[in-house]
């Protein structure tokens, strides 16, 4: 009855859709995966596998199938196979599957190669972190690292002066440099590149947690400033924001001898925002207020 069920189970080749019965389609396939599996035959698994290719992923469907049951050479002839089908569509997944692959078999140049292409299309904190773990087997992190941050800086500084930037790069800040600083723990290289050229309210609400131990007076400014961001929004859940970082803020000011300067932010915020009745209680229900 599968079997079939299964023969008129178009195949689809790279970009293609299916027309309809998506959900049948899906149902069938699964079984005939399932049987395949039961049977104990690889290459019946990879047959029901090759039945749809419209995506990336099924290429690395493959390529994982292979590369479990012992089939390295194979895994890599289909990872590349997904590669070639999607040069504008690549799929990170398939693209760190097929580097890995190559890096096992000492192909260090094939695997960064496709690695450094992957950032320089997205030259995020996911990619860039992709790239420190191939680089990194092939000893050669510190030289990677220096490119791809000079990288980051260059299309920055271009998006600052081009109004056709990608969406991805039409931020004029710092954003992507000091999430990637933040995340290699280099605090302070990350706090001197937001001053110098900003970045995002997450990132800014970040380095003032980081920087809170021992630099309490540069967290101060930040959580003023998005308390003012949060009481923009009436709604209860922006008011529990305002207060939980009154709070750190001011345990901050205890410890620079400024309680007075907090206690008159208070009155202050009080009279600015004393028409948002639901803020007064939450403030009222605070040891400090």
């Amino acid at each position: 009855l599968a079997e079939e069920r299964w023969s008129d189970i178009r195949p689809l080749g790279p970009g293609e859709k299916g027309r309809s019965g998506a959900a049948g389609r899906f149902r069938i396939t699964a079984v005939m995966a399932a049987l395949a599996r039961v049977s104990g035959d690889v290459e019946a698994l990879v047959a029901v596998q090759k039945r749809d290719l419209s995506t990336p992923y099924d290429f690395l469907t493959i390529a994982e199938t292979y590369g479990k049951t012992g089939k390295g050479d194979l895994a890599i002839e289909w990872a590349e196979k997904g590669v070639a089908a999607f040069p504008d569509r690549p799929d990170p997944r398939l693209t760190e599957f097929l580097a890995d692959r190559y890096l096992g078999k000492g192909r260090g140049e094939e695997a960064m190669a496709l690695l450094w292409a992957q950032f320089t299309r997205r030259p995020r904190l996911p990619e860039y972190q992709a790239l420190r773990k191939g680089a990194t087997r092939t000893r050669a992190w510190p030289a990677w690292r220096q490119k791809a941050l000079e990288l980051i800086r260059e299309q920055t500084e271009e998006a600052g002066e081009s109004a056709d930037a990608p969406c991805f790069l039409q931020r004029q800040d710092r954003s992507r440099l000091v999430e990637i600083l933040l995340w290699e723990k280099r605090i302070d290289a990350a706090w001197e590149e937001a001053r110098s050229g900003g970045c995002s309210a997450a990132l800014w609400l970040q380095l003032a947690r980081e920087r809170e131990r021992m630099h309490p007076e540069d967290a101060v400014p930040i959580y003023v400033s998005e308390i003012e961001r949060a009481l923009r929004s009436a709604n209860d859940r922006a008011y529990h924001t305002a207060v939980d970082l009154l709070k750190r803020i001011d345990g901050l000011m205890v410890r620079l001898g400024r309680k007075v300067e907090f206690d008159r932010m208070l009155v202050s915020l009080r009279t600015t925002h004393k028409a948002k009745r639901n803020l007064l209680k939450l403030l009222d229900r605070t040891s400090w207020a």
